[in-house]
C-alpha cells in the first residue's frame, strides 16, 4: 500500500515539474501572454486638430489587426476612425502616400443559374461620440497599416492601439 502511495506521489511530482518547465502554470499575479505571435503598437495621447494620421507600421507578416482607439474631447464631438492599408513597395511605410480604406465584403445574393454574386462592400470605419473607447477587428489587406482620425473637435487627444496578430 505504501509503495502505491509513493508511486502516485512520484507521478504527481513529475507532472507538476513538467507543467512548470513548459510554463503552463504562471506564478500568482503574473499575466500569461495569450498570443506569442502578436505585435502591439501604441500611439500615445498626442493632441490632433481636424484630420490626423498615426504613424504607419508594417503588416506583411500578420493576418489581422485590432484597432482600438480611446479619445478625449471637451464635448460630444464625433471622431471618425478609419483603418487604412497600402501595398506600395520599395519604400518605408512612413514614406507611403497611396492609402486605401479597409473594406469588408459580404455576399448578399447569389444566382447559380447565371453564375453571379451580388456583393456589398462596407468601409471599416467607425465613430466615437464624445470621449470614449471603440475597437474593431480588421483583416490585414496590405503591406502597411495606419489609422486616419477625423473629428469636428478643435483639439482632440486620441490613444491608438494596433494589435497585429495571426
Amino acid at each position: 500500500m505504501l509503495d502505491k502511495f509513493r508511486r502516485l506521489l512520484t507521478v504527481i511530482a513529475l507532472v507538476l515539474v513538467a507543467f512548470l518547465a513548459l510554463g503552463a502554470l504562471a506564478p500568482a499575479g503574473q499575466p500569461v501572454e495569450a498570443a506569442e505571435n502578436a505585435k502591439t503598437v501604441v500611439y500615445a495621447s498626442v493632441p490632433y486638430s481636424a484630420t490626423g494620421y498615426v504613424q504607419p507600421t508594417y503588416a506583411t507578416t500578420w493576418d489581422y489587426v485590432n484597432v482600438h482607439v480611446k479619445v478625449v474631447v471637451t464635448g460630444s464631438q464625433v471622431t471618425t476612425v478609419t483603418p487604412q492599408f497600402s501595398n506600395v513597395t520599395g519604400v518605408n511605410c512612413s514614406s507611403v502616400t497611396d492609402w486605401y480604406t479597409a473594406t469588408e465584403y459580404q455576399i448578399v445574393e447569389s444566382d447559380a443559374s447565371t453564375d453571379t454574386l451580388v456583393t456589398l462592400s462596407t468601409p471599416q470605419r467607425f465613430t466615437i461620440t464624445g470621449s470614449g473607447n471603440e475597437a474593431r477587428h480588421v483583416r490585414v489587406t496590405g503591406r502597411c497599416v495606419r489609422v486616419k482620425l477625423e473629428s469636428a473637435a478643435a483639439i482632440y487627444t486620441p490613444t491608438v492601439y494596433l494589435r497585429l496578430f495571426n
